[in-house]
């Protein structure tokens, strides 16, 4: 039996018209080099720097309606993110997670509060913030 991952797409339909409103170019689903794993490394949206429009911001989004694997998947998240801009540092300054929805447990907390750089190297470099933050920072211009 195959899981809804539409959810995950439902996410990034509402983050376009965000970014759309607040003046950000940005592209759905590009393919931004070689993961870790060796595979492509297909980003859920880049967004284009409104303050150095040479840079970008990757952004993954992760959605938990219900208890799920979702939040499990955050940590691996972080390191291919992590791989990304270190390997392209003149492209992307940092990336960005935003988490969504209403079945995520207590481990959102600590990943929202940046625990996992005791865990990480370089976590800092992935900002892992709430789906209220991040239309918080569009709004303000300050993805």
């Amino acid at each position: 039996m195959s899981r809804n991952t539409t959810s995950g797409q439902i996410l990034e339909s509402l983050v376009e018209p965000v970014l759309t409103k607040n003046g950000y170019v940005f592209s759905a689903q590009p393919i931004v080099g070689q993961s870790i794993s060796g595979g492509k490394h297909k980003l859920d949206v880049l967004i284009t720097s409104i303050a150095t429009p040479t840079m970008f911001i990757p952004l993954s989004l992760k959605w938990q309606e219900v208890s799920g694997s979702a939040q499990e998947k955050v940590p691996f998240e972080v390191i291919k993110l992590i791989h990304l801009v270190r390997n392209n540092p003149q492209l992307y300054p940092y990336a960005l997670i935003v988490l969504g929805g209403e079945g995520w447990s207590s481990i959102k907390e600590f990943y929202l509060k940046n625990s996992l750089s005791t865990y990480i190297v370089d976590s800092h470099l992935v900002k892992i913030i709430s789906l209220d933050a991040f239309i918080t920072l569009a709004n303000r211009k300050q993805i």
